[in-house]
């Protein structure tokens, strides 16, 4: 894989690190939230904003870790290439085996992404709950993409 590529993905990345971590520090200050008496309306609209830049924020860098860097580490090692694509359960089986992530913490990740996706006005105790894991495991998927990083830049 064209090293050019590499930087552009890691820095891509990085970036989205960096600003979910502004967004937790924006949020610090409401969490953890309270899943039975959770009422988005309770809060100003600066902090609404901010648990929602949050949010996404969290999503996107989950999405792109999976979507993209993990394909390009795997490429990298020349584990993959067009003529033979792994699967996604493939792909975390090869980053697990090389230290980069524990397939049932990326699960867990993945599940909480995937609740912001299929996310319901009605259910906030179910919100709540997801930010809270979110809030809870940023770190993680932040020190995720430093790994990942490491390893690609090393």
């Amino acid at each position: 894989m064209d090293a050019n590529i590499i930087r552009i993905n890691v820095q891509r990345m990085q970036k989205l690190a960096s600003r979910l971590q502004q967004a937790v520090e924006r949020i610090d200050n409401v969490m953890p939230l309270d899943p039975l008496n959770f009422d988005p309306d309770q809060f100003d609209a600066d902090a609404m904003m901010f648990l929602d830049a949050f949010r996404t924020r969290f999503s996107d860098l989950q999405d792109i870790i999976g979507k993209t860097m993990f394909h390009v580490v795997a490429v990298y090692d020349q584990e993959e290439s067009p003529a033979h694509r792994l699967s996604m359960r493939e792909r975390i089986n090869l980053m697990e085996q090389k230290g980069l992530v524990d397939a049932s913490e990326w699960n867990e990740l993945r599940e909480i992404r995937n609740s912001f996706a299929h996310e319901y006005p009605d259910e906030a105790e179910e919100k709540a709950e997801a930010l809270n894991a979110a809030w809870r495991l940023s770190n993680k998927l932040a020190d995720l993409s430093k790994k990942i990083e490491s390893y690609l830049c090393a």
